[in-house]
């Protein structure tokens, strides 16, 4: 095991609420099929839990239900898989009925093969990590019971599912649209940007956002109005050294009155969109070029904007981190009715928009509409 792997699993339990204060690894060709690790590994880990008062072991693997059971025994303390932990974040970070819905799901199928052996009261030595979503109540239900409930869940989440594809065709009959500008260096892109997000006034012609002149605007609605209505993606990311990415994502969100912990929450899932979840307690000088530019996107779509500007979103990036980004842009336009409009010099990239305005010498050299818009894992980078 890499230390980066328990790095990262460290981060994830951080992001669960728990507080990792010792490591220990094991280097071995198979897992022991009754325990996982071996029993001298068993017994130092036994040592350091009761030598720091740890209520909890967090293993960065999937166990089987004996294993998890044979280790919660011989340690005295709940014993956590990485499946576990990770459905646990998601229950914790789930807001929407369907988010709710699928988390109560994959932790019911989780928990069933593992009911045999906790015990009648299925306590799991306590609260906490693994305890969240279903509830403790729901650990104390038969096995047909869970069954049942497993049943009326999926049909929910079928319904959910044909529900939310009656409101996407409706977005897209209603015309929400992915926009590129696309241009060779200095032909003008940036300029257009600040422009469409009324941070510049135009000296010809007026811009109008979802139907409102912005030229008959004051500077203090102006301002009310972008930051409700405009996510911006800059190539100067503008990221605060002293907040942690988590933090720089949220700040937007608090800085407009959300609740700190529904503020996170947005934030965390605009993370995960990125790929960028499990870095989220790293601050900006600990992140490459191109984590710092996830973090930037992520922070411009966690606050949900009616439109998303993003200059050269895909600049900094290798091609397979470059299409996550523009899966996470296209989300955005699709499941959130977000016009997102990116500024390019790479042409390949407007083949994913509905619009592509053409740049040259500080003017608009065209304009045209892609009857074959492309997914991004069909671009040819």
């Amino acid at each position: 095991m890499a230390p980066e792997d328990l790095d990262e699993l460290a981060a994830l339990a951080e992001t669960a609420g728990a507080e990792p204060i010792a490591r220990v690894v094991q280097t071995r060709a198979d897992a022991d099929p009754a325990t996982y690790v071996g029993k001298g590994k068993i017994q130092e880990v036994h040592d350091e839990v009761h030598a720091t008062g740890a209520d909890s072991v967090i293993l960065d693997s999937e166990l089987s239900p004996g294993q998890l059971r044979n280790l919660e025994e011989r340690l005295g303390v709940k014993v956590i898989d990485r499946t576990a932990l990770i459905l646990d974040i998601f229950a914790l970070h789930a807001h929407t009925r369907e988010g709710k819905t699928q988390v109560e799901l994959a932790q019911l199928n989780y928990l069933l093969p593992r009911l045999r052996g906790w015990g009648e009261a299925m306590s799991r030595l306590g609260g906490g990590i693994g305890t969240r979503g279903p509830g403790e109540t729901k650990l104390e239900v038969d096995r047909q019971h869970i069954r049942k409930r497993i049943t009326k869940l999926r049909r929910e989440i079928e319904d959910l599912g044909r529900t939310r594809e009656v409101k996407r065709s409706s977005r897209e009959r209603s015309g929400i649209p992915q926009i590129a500008i696309a241009g060779y260096t200095n032909a003008g892109k940036s300029t257009l940007l600040t422009l469409a997000g009324a941070l510049d006034r135009p000296t010809a012609g007026r811009v109008f956002l979802r139907g409102r002149d912005l030229s008959q605007l004051s500077p203090d609605t102006l301002a009310a109005l972008r930051r409700r209505m405009i996510g911006f993606v800059f190539q100067d990311l503008n990221l605060l050294p002293g907040l942690n990415a988590l933090e720089n994502a949220a700040l937007p969100l608090e800085l407009d009155g959300v609740p700190l912990g529904e503020a996170r929450a947005q934030a965390l899932e605009a993370l995960r969109g990125v790929r960028m979840d499990a870095l989220s307690n790293r601050f900006p000088d600990d992140l490459s070029g191109g984590e710092q530019q996830r973090v930037a996107i992520a922070r411009a779509i966690a606050k949900n904007p009616a439109v998303l500007l993003c200059d050269e979103p895909t600049g900094a990036l290798d091609s397979a981190t470059g299409i996550v980004v523009l899966e996470a842009l296209a989300r955005a336009n699709r499941d959130l009715g977000t016009t997102t409009v990116v500024i390019t010099h790479n042409v390949v990239i407007a083949e994913m928009a509905d619009r592509v305005i053409r740049m040259a010498d500080g003017r608009i050299s065209g304009s045209e509409r892609n009857a074959e818009r492309k997914e991004a894992r069909e671009l040819a980078w």
